[in-house]
């Protein structure tokens, strides 16, 4: 049985909402504004009728209170779409980039930055639990959900674990709460884009966190909001926007919160920058009524992050990381009495990094007198227990540290291989420990030969000899005496970035990083480092080995660039190289091209065999993106074993940008066939790279990274696109999505073994989500005329090429679209929702869903593809009854009376043949023909009733208009009378029992 987990308790929308959110939003503007006016007084005049002023903030952060409670009890989550299912086989560890222990159970919290966002451990460090449960990452389809990753975990002596997650380049943000030591299933959703934008219009994504206490404070762009414990604190509220203050504007951003520990929630230091992405941060203290500008640190200085001594009730003590506007030297600020003077604190060495941590517990004070408590930590692992006076170096390098909240001794770490444990204090020794269950591991590369396994991560090199060998599985199979992981002396602190093994032999493995190469002839323990004698000299930089592949025992040949890796370098040094080896990986020379194409930033390699003993090779190279300059996508060939090099084409076109490509397979069969995943296409070309086919396949969830064809069905072809694994198959230029992952992964690489991925998360088995088609049928009232619908839509040229259910109320983010309307028999689109439930109909509510699809309804009532002739194809894991909703843009939405009936591969359902077809039968229902049962028409806003709103909001505003309308309840291109009076006036009162999302 697949369980459904659901950690906020808050209610459905009923119709009854919509009209009090309209009604919310004009209280709450009108609200803020006059709060504002008062707040623009005072800081322009210094006489003010205090009581009254008083008296309107007290109505306006009341008024603030209802409404955000309001909201926060009015949003669900919905769960993550089920496509495909995955095992992860138990690589574990990686970097965390935040760690924070909780007072009184001693759990330490990992933040980490890939897609699994929080874990926690009981067992210092020794195993780990996700936080979070994996449907909680994305809901609402995309637009709602904690996943993405996590910058910052917050604790406090209370036992709150406040977390800010969020995906890069994304609007998934959020901030989330536990009033209970983080305990399983009391995380919330403190507040969070899409519960500002139903109170404010504004979906500013979340900026910064601060916690004390008594309260947690989130910025969210320009407003600051105040959540907390009600049943303790009272109410949660939105505080101020910092537009209104001088100095700021309507695209200001909190960029730091730091809050003193009074009960009031003030004072609090806020970090505001002009805009998202903008250097040049400005303090401000708000005490409740006033903020006001600190100027009272040099004026060459721009503010970063601020810290208070969250042991202090006043926040008197406070600390500033501070970049000087001229030098980018970074410098660190103190201050005693609450901003008036500062006294510089940086190390002597000077700040690496900007000031990540200042962390109080009461069991410190005895220790820590100078301080009462406080420790102050850079992710270089200085630390200072003297408020900055003096620094010390922990022998840790990469990430944050936590201390033990009870004893000093025991130290958390984070390095880039995982966590790891002092239990002798800030000095060490650092033990390195399993940290099983710890996916926060990038997984570069999977090479695999007779059954043995290597595996190149950022944290190492893993083996196993026993991947298929079922009584021995996860963290097991890569630990002796069947694997090992990390393999001692492989590598170093980048990882490793690449592996290959010898397709004749399984003991010769060769291993790529940032200097050069590891060689083994003997197995796991005998790896040598080789690193060229001109590597990074010979005019091109090598900074990573980016592939690898053996032509013979003796010859490989290896490429290196960035491909998914980030540094800065100047423009015009060219980057990335082809070497060949032909001692086995012992000796490498330099055979990138000269001239007249310049070969950069390689990325991928393989092989086909042609006749004769020459293999033909094929190179991928480019780069976009990054921190450096971007390098057009190419395509490289070699017919002699790697010895000469000739460019065989660029890489597929996009716009203006010849694309990177990434990776490349060669069908086993014909070496001119290969498949490329090359950044925004997925590729086919027939003619060894002379030119491409660009593939149906999308690429909505981010670049194509990988691409694996079956061995025994060489026109089957696995493609990685983002999160997503697609299926290709070639003869008919379709596809499938096969395994969808969680938010902000990818994949840079595929393998054969059950389809392994690897993926920012680790490395996991994937089973693929079967194929189902839909076989529906359905009238719409509207266009109906016996015994079929009619066709003007399309006829007329209105219906859009665009699925339309991407507006509200559907939020419907999928990318159907057509170049032309494939059907002239078409008459309109619907959205199909599909819910899965154990129990009966009744049970099918609008919690249940977890997959959508948009797709054309034929005039004879038949729902199809957007090719307009097949059934619409889904691919899902199902373990339970299916139920089918259907919507249209101005029709009561209906659902199956029952489960689905699946017949091979096919669900079906016609609602047509009676009332009890659908949930509900009269209630949501209608015969629009004499024994025809059909979708009842009028309801212009999608909210499931026909009301005066369809009418008033809808019809009245776009009667006389021609085209794709709401209001056009007929659907025959026009809004006019006999929408009204034909369909809305009959229809009026007419609701849908079907659960909804709103």
């Amino acid at each position: 049985m697949k369980k459904r987990f659901y950690f906020c308790n808050f209610d459905k929308f009923s119709t009854r909402k919509i009209a009090v959110i309209y009604l919310a939003k004009l209280i709450f503007n009108l609200n803020v504004l006059t709060l504002n006016l008062f707040i623009m007084k005072n800081f322009f005049t210094n006489h003010v009728n205090k009581r009254g002023f008083y008296s309107i903030i007290k109505i306006s952060l009341l008024l603030n209170f209802l409404l955000l409670s309001f909201y926060i009890n009015l949003y669900s989550q919905d769960e993550t779409s089920s496509i495909g299912d995955r095992e992860n086989i138990g690589i574990f560890g990686g970097p965390a980039y935040d760690l924070s222990f909780v007072y009184g159970n001693n759990r330490l919290f990992a933040a980490v930055q890939s897609p699994g966002t929080l874990f926690y451990t009981d067992d210092t460090c020794t195993t780990w639990v996700s936080a979070f449960p994996f449907d909680s990452l994305e809901y609402e389809f995309g637009t709602r959900g904690w996943g993405g990753g996590a910058s910052h975990v917050l604790t406090n002596i209370k036992g709150w674990v406040a977390v800010r997650t969020n995906q890069p380049e994304s609007q998934l943000s959020s901030s989330v709460i536990s009033f209970e030591k983080g305990n399983n299933n009391t995380f919330q959703t403190a507040i969070d884009p899409f519960m500002l934008e139903q109170i404010t219009s504004d979906n500013s994504p979340v900026s910064a966190i601060g916690l004390s206490e008594h309260y947690m404070y989130i910025g969210l762009g320009k407003y600051l909001v105040r959540i907390n414990d009600t049943t303790t604190f009272g109410s949660n509220i939105i505080v101020a926007r910092v537009d209104t203050i001088p100095g700021g504007n309507n695209n200001s951003v909190i960029q730091s919160i730091a809050v003193s520990n009074d009960v009031t929630g003030y004072p609090i230091y806020l970090v505001i920058s002009s805009s998202q992405y903008a250097d040049d941060g400005k303090l401000y203290k708000y005490d409740g009524t006033y903020f006001n500008l600190i100027l009272s640190f040099p004026a060459n200085y721009n503010v970063n992050t601020v810290f208070t001594h969250t042991g202090q009730i006043t926040g008197d003590t406070t600390f500033i990381s501070c970049k000087n506007i001229s030098t980018n030297v970074i410098d660190i600020f103190r201050t005693l009495n609450g901003g008036i003077f500062w006294l510089p604190v940086t190390p002597l060495a000077g700040a690496p990094y900007h000031l990540t941590d200042a962390d109080y517990s009461p069991d410190w004070v005895l220790f820590m007198q100078n301080s009462n408590g406080l420790r102050l930590s850079f992710p270089s692992g200085l630390i200072s227990d003297d408020l900055g006076d003096t620094w010390l170096q922990a022998p840790l390098s990469d990430y944050r540290i936590a201390t033990h909240p009870i004893g000093l001794d025991l130290i958390a770490g984070s390095k880039y291989y995982g966590v790891v444990v002092s239990y002798y204090g800030i000095y060490g020794p650092y033990e390195d420990v399993n940290n099983i269950c710890f996916t926060a591991i990038n997984v570069n590369k999977i090479a695999e030969s007779m059954d043995v396994f290597y595996i190149a991560t950022d944290a190492g090199l893993a083996y196993s000899t026993e991947y298929y060998n079922l009584s021995i599985t996860g963290f097991e199979q890569w630990q002796p005496p069947y694997g090992d992981f990390p393999i001692p002396n492989v590598g170093n602190e980048m990882g490793v970035t690449s592996v290959a093994i010898d397709p004749y032999d399984s003991l010769h493995v060769i291993a790529g990083y940032s200097n050069g190469f590891n060689v083994t002839f003997n197995g796991p323990y005998d790896f040598i480092p080789v690193t060229p004698p001109n590597w990074n000299t010979s005019g091109h930089l090598d900074p990573f080995v980016t592939d690898i592949i053996f032509i013979t025992s003796d010859t490989i040949v290896a490429v290196t660039g960035f491909k998914f890796k980030e540094l800065q370098v100047p423009s015009g040094i060219p980057i990335g190289n082809i070497w060949l080896s032909v001692n086995g990986g012992i000796n490498w020379s330099i055979v990138t091209p000269t001239g007249p194409d310049v070969f950069e930033q390689g990325n991928c390699l393989n092989k086909g065999y042609i006749v004769g003993p020459y293999a033909v090779i094929y190179a991928g190279a480019g780069y976009l993106g990054g921190t450096s300059p971007s390098v057009q996508g190419a395509l490289w060939k070699s017919l002699d074993n790697g010895l000469t090099w000739y460019k065989e084409n660029d890489g597929p076109l996009a716009g203006s940008n010849y694309l990177p490509i990434y990776d490349i397979d060669v069908n086993p069969y014909n070496p001119d066939v290969i498949y490329l995943a090359a950044d925004q296409a997925f590729a086919v070309s027939n003619n060894g790279g002379s030119s491409y086919f660009i593939t149906s396949v999308p690429n909505n969830t981010g670049s194509f990274t990988s691409v694996l064809i079956d061995p025994l069905y060489p026109d089957t072809i696995s493609a990685g696109a983002g999160r997503n694994i697609y299926k290709y198959d070639v003869i008919s230029d379709e596809y499938d999505l096969k395994f969808q992952g969680m938010p902000g992964e990818f994949i840079p690489d595929l393998e054969n073994g059950s389809v392994m991925a690897g993926t920012s998360t680790g490395a996991h088995k994937i089973s693929e989500a079967p194929r189902y088609y839909l076989d529906i049928t359905i009238f719409l009232e509207g266009p109906y005329n016996g015994p079929e619908m009619g066709t003007q839509l399309n006829s007329n040229g209105y219906l859009p090429l665009s699925q339309p259910y991407n507006t509200p109320p559907w939020n419907y983010t999928g990318t159907e679209s057509v170049s032309s309307i494939p059907n002239s028999d078409i008459v309109d689109w619907v959205l199909i929702e599909l819910r899965e439930t154990a129990g009966d109909s009744s049970s099918a509510t609008a919690d249940k869903r977890f997959n959508r699809q948009a797709a054309f309804l034929l005039k004879n009532g038949s729902v199809v593809g957007t090719n307009g002739s097949s059934d619409p194809r889904f691919n899902f894991v199902v373990a339970e009854d299916l139920y089918g909703v259907i919507y249209n843009h101005n029709h009561i939405l209906v659902m199956s009376a029952d489960a689905l009936s699946l017949n091979s591969e096919t669900f079906g359902w016609n609602f047509t043949t009676g009332a009890n077809q659908a949930y509900g039968g009269l209630t949501g229902h209608k015969e629009i023909a004499t024994g025809v049962w059909g979708m009842a028409s009028g309801d212009g806003d999608g909210d499931g009733q026909v009301t005066n709103g369809d009418k008033i909001d809808v019809w009245s505003v776009q009667t006389g208009s021609s085209g794709y309308y709401n209001g056009d309840f007929s659907l025959n291109g026009q809004v006019d009378n006999v929408d009204k009076n034909d369909y809305w006036i009959p229809n009026s009162g007419f609701g849908t029992p079907v659960s909804t999302q709103w």
